[in-house]
Protein backbone atom coordinates (compact mmCIF):
# COMPACT_ATOMS: atom_id res chain seq x y z
CA UNK A 1 0.00 0.00 0.00
CA UNK A 2 2.82 2.37 0.89
CA UNK A 3 4.54 1.68 -2.43
CA UNK A 4 1.40 2.89 -4.23
CA UNK A 5 0.63 5.82 -1.95
CA UNK A 6 4.00 7.58 -2.08
CA UNK A 7 4.12 7.97 -5.91
CA UNK A 8 0.50 9.14 -5.88
CA UNK A 9 1.33 11.83 -3.32
CA UNK A 10 4.21 13.06 -5.46
CA UNK A 11 2.04 13.19 -8.57
CA UNK A 12 -0.72 15.12 -6.76
CA UNK A 13 1.82 17.55 -5.31
CA UNK A 14 3.34 18.26 -8.72
CA UNK A 15 -0.12 18.70 -10.26
CA UNK A 16 -1.07 21.23 -7.54
CA UNK A 17 2.16 23.20 -8.01
CA UNK A 18 1.65 23.38 -11.77
CA UNK A 19 -2.07 24.20 -11.57
CA UNK A 20 -1.67 26.99 -9.04
CA UNK A 21 1.21 28.55 -10.96
CA UNK A 22 3.66 28.32 -8.05
CA UNK A 23 6.01 26.48 -10.37
CA UNK A 24 6.32 27.50 -14.03
CA UNK A 25 8.84 25.20 -15.71
CA UNK A 26 10.40 26.25 -18.97
CA UNK A 27 9.73 24.46 -22.25
CA UNK A 28 13.26 23.07 -22.23
CA UNK A 29 12.76 21.59 -18.74
CA UNK A 30 9.45 20.00 -19.78
CA UNK A 31 11.06 18.47 -22.86
CA UNK A 32 13.96 17.15 -20.78
CA UNK A 33 11.56 15.66 -18.23
CA UNK A 34 9.56 13.98 -20.99
CA UNK A 35 12.59 12.29 -22.54
CA UNK A 36 14.06 11.42 -19.13
CA UNK A 37 10.85 9.74 -18.02
CA UNK A 38 10.60 7.89 -21.33
CA UNK A 39 14.18 6.60 -21.19
CA UNK A 40 13.84 5.61 -17.52
CA UNK A 41 10.60 3.74 -18.22
CA UNK A 42 12.10 1.93 -21.20
CA UNK A 43 15.15 0.89 -19.17
CA UNK A 44 12.99 -0.38 -16.31
CA UNK A 45 10.82 -2.34 -18.75
CA UNK A 46 13.96 -3.79 -20.35
CA UNK A 47 15.40 -4.69 -16.93
CA UNK A 48 12.28 -6.64 -15.92
CA UNK A 49 11.79 -8.15 -19.41
CA UNK A 50 8.39 -6.53 -19.93
CA UNK A 51 8.01 -5.99 -23.66
CA UNK A 52 4.36 -4.93 -23.29
CA UNK A 53 5.25 -1.99 -21.03
CA UNK A 54 8.17 -1.17 -23.33
CA UNK A 55 5.93 -0.87 -26.38
CA UNK A 56 3.15 0.86 -24.41
CA UNK A 57 5.61 3.63 -23.53
CA UNK A 58 6.69 3.86 -27.16
CA UNK A 59 3.04 4.14 -28.23
CA UNK A 60 2.43 6.99 -25.79
CA UNK A 61 5.58 8.77 -26.96
CA UNK A 62 4.68 8.41 -30.65
CA UNK A 63 1.14 9.64 -29.94
CA UNK A 64 2.50 12.71 -28.15
CA UNK A 65 4.86 13.41 -31.05
CA UNK A 66 2.05 13.04 -33.59
CA UNK A 67 -0.15 15.53 -31.71
CA UNK A 68 2.65 18.07 -31.21
CA UNK A 69 4.19 17.92 -34.69
CA UNK A 70 2.36 20.23 -37.07
CA UNK A 71 3.63 22.30 -40.01
CA UNK A 72 4.59 25.53 -38.31
CA UNK A 73 3.12 28.55 -40.06
CA UNK A 74 1.11 26.41 -42.47
CA UNK A 75 -2.40 27.62 -43.26
CA UNK A 76 -3.84 24.13 -42.92
CA UNK A 77 -2.24 23.38 -39.53
CA UNK A 78 -5.62 23.33 -37.76
CA UNK A 79 -6.92 20.74 -40.22
CA UNK A 80 -3.74 18.71 -39.74
CA UNK A 81 -4.27 18.88 -35.98
CA UNK A 82 -7.81 17.56 -36.34
CA UNK A 83 -6.67 14.67 -38.53
CA UNK A 84 -3.81 13.79 -36.17
CA UNK A 85 -6.09 13.91 -33.13
CA UNK A 86 -8.64 11.65 -34.83
CA UNK A 87 -5.97 9.17 -35.93
CA UNK A 88 -4.36 9.05 -32.48
CA UNK A 89 -7.75 8.78 -30.79
CA UNK A 90 -8.53 5.72 -32.91
CA UNK A 91 -5.16 3.97 -32.99
CA UNK A 92 -4.02 4.55 -29.39
CA UNK A 93 -6.75 2.54 -27.61
CA UNK A 94 -6.70 -0.16 -30.28
CA UNK A 95 -2.94 -0.58 -29.83
CA UNK A 96 -3.32 -0.78 -26.06
CA UNK A 97 -5.97 -3.48 -26.44
CA UNK A 98 -3.73 -5.49 -28.75
CA UNK A 99 -0.78 -5.16 -26.34
CA UNK A 100 -2.94 -6.24 -23.41
CA UNK A 101 -4.02 -9.49 -25.06
CA UNK A 102 -0.50 -10.54 -26.06
CA UNK A 103 1.43 -12.87 -23.79
CA UNK A 104 4.53 -11.59 -22.02
CA UNK A 105 7.53 -13.55 -23.32
CA UNK A 106 10.33 -11.04 -22.86
CA UNK A 107 12.41 -9.51 -25.62
CA UNK A 108 12.63 -12.39 -28.05
CA UNK A 109 12.53 -11.62 -31.76
CA UNK A 110 9.27 -13.51 -32.27
CA UNK A 111 7.69 -11.50 -29.46
CA UNK A 112 8.84 -7.98 -30.37
CA UNK A 113 8.53 -8.25 -34.17
CA UNK A 114 4.69 -8.05 -34.37
CA UNK A 115 4.25 -4.95 -32.13
CA UNK A 116 7.25 -3.27 -33.75
CA UNK A 117 5.73 -3.84 -37.19
CA UNK A 118 2.38 -2.57 -35.92
CA UNK A 119 3.93 0.66 -34.62
CA UNK A 120 5.76 1.16 -37.90
CA UNK A 121 2.57 0.74 -39.95
CA UNK A 122 0.61 3.06 -37.65
CA UNK A 123 3.34 5.72 -37.77
CA UNK A 124 3.43 5.63 -41.57
CA UNK A 125 -0.38 5.80 -41.76
CA UNK A 126 -0.55 8.86 -39.49
CA UNK A 127 2.29 10.54 -41.40
CA UNK A 128 0.50 9.99 -44.72
CA UNK A 129 -2.84 11.24 -43.38
CA UNK A 130 -1.31 14.36 -41.83
CA UNK A 131 1.00 15.35 -44.65
CA UNK A 132 0.50 18.98 -45.78
CA UNK A 133 -0.37 17.94 -49.35
CA UNK A 134 -3.40 15.94 -48.20
CA UNK A 135 -4.65 18.80 -46.03
CA UNK A 136 -4.03 21.31 -48.79
CA UNK A 137 -6.06 19.12 -51.16
CA UNK A 138 -8.99 19.31 -48.75
CA UNK A 139 -8.68 23.09 -48.62
CA UNK A 140 -8.60 23.25 -52.44
CA UNK A 141 -11.78 21.18 -52.57
CA UNK A 142 -13.55 23.76 -50.41
CA UNK A 143 -12.35 26.56 -52.70
CA UNK A 144 -13.52 24.60 -55.75
CA UNK A 145 -16.96 24.29 -54.17
CA UNK A 146 -17.14 28.07 -53.73
CA UNK A 147 -16.04 28.59 -57.35
CA UNK A 148 -18.73 26.28 -58.76
CA UNK A 149 -21.33 27.90 -56.53
CA UNK A 150 -20.52 31.27 -58.10
CA UNK A 151 -20.70 29.71 -61.57
CA UNK A 152 -24.16 28.36 -60.71
CA UNK A 153 -25.30 31.85 -59.66
CA UNK A 154 -24.04 33.38 -62.89
CA UNK A 155 -25.77 30.67 -64.90
CA UNK A 156 -29.00 31.31 -62.98
CA UNK A 157 -28.82 35.03 -63.82
CA UNK A 158 -28.21 34.10 -67.47
CA UNK A 159 -31.22 31.75 -67.25
CA UNK A 160 -29.11 28.79 -68.39
CA UNK A 161 -30.72 26.02 -66.34
CA UNK A 162 -28.52 23.21 -67.70
CA UNK A 163 -25.29 25.04 -66.82
CA UNK A 164 -26.69 26.04 -63.42
CA UNK A 165 -27.62 22.45 -62.55
CA UNK A 166 -24.23 21.13 -63.65
CA UNK A 167 -22.33 23.78 -61.66
CA UNK A 168 -24.50 23.21 -58.59
CA UNK A 169 -23.81 19.47 -58.75
CA UNK A 170 -20.06 20.07 -58.97
CA UNK A 171 -20.23 22.52 -56.05
CA UNK A 172 -22.07 19.96 -53.91
CA UNK A 173 -19.48 17.27 -54.72
CA UNK A 174 -16.49 19.55 -54.05
CA UNK A 175 -17.84 20.96 -50.76
CA UNK A 176 -20.73 18.88 -49.37
CA UNK A 177 -21.13 21.04 -46.25
CA UNK A 178 -21.08 24.39 -48.01
CA UNK A 179 -24.86 24.58 -48.57
CA UNK A 180 -25.60 24.02 -44.89
CA UNK A 181 -23.03 26.66 -43.94
CA UNK A 182 -24.56 29.15 -46.39
CA UNK A 183 -28.07 28.54 -45.04
CA UNK A 184 -26.81 29.08 -41.51
CA UNK A 185 -25.20 32.31 -42.64
CA UNK A 186 -28.42 33.44 -44.30
CA UNK A 187 -30.41 32.80 -41.13
CA UNK A 188 -27.86 34.66 -39.01
CA UNK A 189 -27.89 37.64 -41.40
CA UNK A 190 -31.69 37.75 -41.49
CA UNK A 191 -31.88 37.64 -37.70
CA UNK A 192 -29.42 40.54 -37.59
CA UNK A 193 -31.52 42.48 -40.15
CA UNK A 194 -28.72 42.44 -42.75
CA UNK A 195 -30.71 41.61 -45.89
CA UNK A 196 -27.91 42.50 -48.31
CA UNK A 197 -25.50 40.02 -46.73
CA UNK A 198 -28.22 37.34 -46.79
CA UNK A 199 -28.73 37.94 -50.51
CA UNK A 200 -24.99 37.64 -51.09
CA UNK A 201 -24.96 34.22 -49.48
Amino acid sequence: MKSLLIPAIWIVAVAILLHTGLVTPSAALITFALYAALIAGLLVAWRFHSSRIFFALLVLFLAERALSYFPSGHAASSATENIAAAAVGLLLPLTFVLLSVTQEKGFTFSNIAPPALLLFVESVAVAVLCRPDAVATTARHAQAGYFWAQVARIAAVAEDEAARAEAATKAAKAAPGMKAEQMAGVRASMEAGDVESARGL
